[in-house]
């Protein structure tokens, strides 16, 4: 068996083999990319721009969350250039090695910082997972109380929720996983005992973080997600996809945690798939999905050209201090 044919490679091939599987279901491909040509490209340009917008908050998101972490550049600008050279290498690279790219460059000076790097990496993560759950729970009440697209509001619920459940059950198994014997359950097994080592090393630096910095990074996870969301409604209107709003938001949500996941190549298939499902429910041709999906990842590839310029200038590791408390 080859190498590279591991399962979540598998997994990938599966995801993305839904691309093909469109057009057996009567995705007309032809009219898609017709669809995309005919896009109002000032609204794409305004979809980009907004996209951008949310990525450089998020590069702030990251600087205070650095800092909050106690990890210490010698310039701002060295925080931008790691959240955007790892931004390239997510797009570049494998998903198990992408990941990593960020830690590897906080700890290329000597791997001190490694275990602040990697628990402000996983606070970052859980934000956004966070920030995404809560937008579709929102915006599914949103669109179910005004009767669009039913059907497709409560699967978000169900995901959107599901997500937060997951979250709140790994605080609860962190805190009460001694007292009730489920901790000495988990760490029976090498993988529970590399969970609960990562949990706690994560714990411990969000106890560690002042209150402010926490409370600005919390903001802006919910605002860069909220942009994040309206890009890509504009990205829609710029295809003449007329949808309401809140399912626009909801259908955001949904694609934005598919793709933390291993199951496709860059979201290409699922991501596709979702928008398919929340456009025909309001109407839409299954192209209309197809064609947004491709639109936005043609975006988000663009907005990682930023990551090269960051890649070749990307700083030495930080030093690890005491976190200061982070001006706004």
């Amino acid at each position: 068996m080859p190498a590279w044919l591991t399962p979540i490679n598998v997994l990938k091939l599966v995801g993305l083999s839904l691309l093909l599987v469109f057009a057996f279901v009567g995705v007309d491909y032809g009219e898609t990319f017709r669809t995309i040509g005919d896009a109002s490209w000032s609204l794409v340009l305004a979809s980009f721009l907004l996209l951008n917008l949310a990525l450089l908050l998020r590069a702030y998101r990251w600087r205070v969350l650095a800092i909050a972490s106690g990890l210490i550049y010698r310039s701002s600008y060295d925080y931008y250039a790691v959240f955007y050279a790892s931004w390239l290498a997510n797009f570049i690279l494998p998903q198990g090695v992408s990941s990593a790219a960020r830690l590897a460059m906080i700890s290329e000076g000597g791997g001190r910082s490694l275990g602040r790097g990697l628990a402000a990496v996983i606070i970052e993560r859980l934000a956004d997972v966070a920030a995404a759950g809560i937008l579709g729970l929102v915006f599914m009440a949103w669109v179910i109380r005004n009767g669009q697209g039913t059907v497709f509001a409560v699967v978000v619920g169900l995901i959107c929720g599901g997500v937060l459940l997951l979250l709140a059950g790994a605080v609860v198994a962190r805190r009460l996983g001694s007292r009730i014997g489920l901790r000495a359950t988990i760490e029976r097994y090498a993988l529970g005992r590399r969970v609960m080592a990562i949990l706690d090393e994560t714990f411990i630096a969000f106890s560690e973080m002042e209150r402010r910095p926490l409370i600005l990074m919390t903001g802006l996870s919910v605002l860069t997600a909220f942009i994040l969301a309206t890009a890509l409604y504009v990205a829609a209107l710029a295809l003449d996809i007329h949808v309401p709003f809140a399912l626009m938001v909801a259908a955001w949500a949904v694609v934005n945690l598919s793709v933390m996941l291993p199951i496709s190549i860059q979201g290409l298939g699922p991501r596709e798939g979702i928008l398919i499902v929340a456009l025909v429910g309001s109407g839409e041709a299954q192209e209309a999905g197809v064609a947004l999906g491709l639109l936005w990842f043609v975006l988000l590839s663009a907005s990682r050209l930023p990551g090269i310029v960051a890649w070749f200038h990307r700083p030495v590791a930080p030093a690890v201090g005491t976190p200061p408390q982070v001006a706004a």
